[in-house]
């Protein structure tokens, strides 16, 4: 139980993005529109880091899997491609440059006014 409960999270959410690179594909009518699983989907919540894995870059995607309201959510980091990622979840991109830009500016003025002063 414990290993399907660190791996099936993991997967459901490659399966989010892949799912999402698809998105330009004609839609499969034959596929139910209507899902009693949407609690069992994970959720991305931001983007926390990046990262080089075997020469190409990723993004370090943090995930909610569960409902809001309860309390025993699931929340896990995953590693995707940094160019599925900018392309199909561009306001999680977005917000993150602008977390790193706001970040980058205070670290700035922190070395230009010295520390504390």
């Amino acid at each position: 139980q414990e290993y399907l409960r660190q791996t099936m999270p993991k997967l459901l959410a490659r399966l989010y993005i892949l799912d999402k690179a698809r998105s330009n594909l004609p839609e499969n009518r034959y596929a139910s529109s209507s899902s009693n699983f949407s609690d069992d989907v994970p959720t991305p919540r931001k983007i926390i880091g990046r990262q080089i894995k075997s020469g190409h870059p990723h993004y370090l995607i943090e995930w909610v899997l569960g409902k809001k309201e309860e309390e025993d959510q699931l929340i896990f980091v995953t590693s995707e491609w940094q160019s599925i990622v900018d392309a199909k979840m561009s306001a999680l991109v977005d917000a993150f440059r602008r977390n790193e830009q706001k970040s980058q500016n205070e670290e700035n003025r922190r070395e230009m006014f010295g520390q504390g002063r």
